[in-house]
């Protein structure tokens, strides 16, 4: 099913629901969307909840005037999880969903995290000196 909510700054981000159970939240790379996950959806709700985001100016979430770094993604995700009353699940994160992954577990810890997959995760997003 798909669903939107506004986060605390207001933008609208929508996202896949499907299925029930263990909360299982899937993030996508830099221009990917939820759609890039459609097929792993169909299997995986099959035994579980589901949820597969598209970040603000990302698939079907409409560009948002601001808030377009990995910090602000990471609180989008936690907001997320507050709306749908998620108090904790196993996250997927593809390249940049990956990315904001570590950075939710660098703003609250891992108290809202089960378990963590990384998928092609960049070995830096920031120029290194040298």
């Amino acid at each position: 099913m798909k669903k939107t909510f506004e986060t605390s700054d207001g933008a609208t981000l929508a996202y896949t629901d499907e299925g029930s159970g263990k909360a299982l939240i899937l993030l996508p790379g830099w221009s990917q969307s939820a759609a890039m996950f459609r097929h792993q959806i169909v299997h995986l709700s099959k035994s579980r909840r589901v949820i597969a985001l598209d970040f603000r100016g990302h698939g079907q979430s409409p560009d948002a005037t601001h808030g377009y770094r990995i910090y602000r993604f990471a609180r989008d995700v936690q907001e997320l999880m507050q709306h749908e009353q998620i108090e904790r699940a196993d996250i997927v994160g593809w390249s940049m969903g990956a990315s904001v992954a570590w950075a939710m577990i660098d703003l609250c810890g891992t108290r809202q995290i089960d378990r963590l997959v990384f998928v092609d995760e960049p070995a830096s997003v920031m120029r290194q000196p040298g």
